[in-house]
């Protein structure tokens, strides 16, 4: 059996009243714990309310709640965690997602049959932080761009 890596702690950041919402869903692995922080520094700027929590939460989220939700996820036995799979499969909002997936190699893409979401790939290695990071938030301005027209 894989079992799954433990997940961050729930907490929020930025106004409750700004104008984007946006979720970060992460496990508490090495990279998800640094890319999660990096990801809340740079967001600062940004006019959101940001709710990060862990993967398991995902059950109790829905996209149509934020303006976009990233998902940081860890290939494990060449699938997603099955909390993110959950949520992927019961998703309908899936052109507000961005899912990271880590891998081993950083070529893994989670497959499934009409998902419409921002796949990212990376290695599973810490000197990735700042570029994935980077990649991440083009695709979130994005997503807030086609939101707000």
């Amino acid at each position: 059996m894989i079992w799954a890596q433990d997940d961050i702690e729930a907490y929020e950041m930025g106004d409750r009243q700004a104008p984007e919402r946006l979720l970060i869903a992460s496990s508490q692995s090495e990279l998800g714990q640094a890319l999660h922080l990096e990801l809340g520094e740079r967001l600062r700027a940004y006019p959101a309310h940001v709710r990060f929590v862990g993967l398991e939460a995902l059950e109790n989220e829905t996209a149509a709640d934020y303006d976009a939700v990233v998902i940081l996820n860890s290939c494990i036995a060449w699938g997603v965690d099955r909390n993110v799979g959950a949520f992927l499969d019961r998703e309908r909002e899936q052109e507000k997602l961005i899912v990271l997936t880590t891998s081993g190699d950083g070529d893994w893409r989670p497959g499934g049959e009409a998902r419409e979401f921002e796949a990212v790939t990376s290695a599973s290695e810490i000197s990735e932080i700042e570029r994935v990071a980077g990649e991440i938030l083009g695709h979130l301005d994005a997503i807030l761009s086609a939101g707000a027209e």
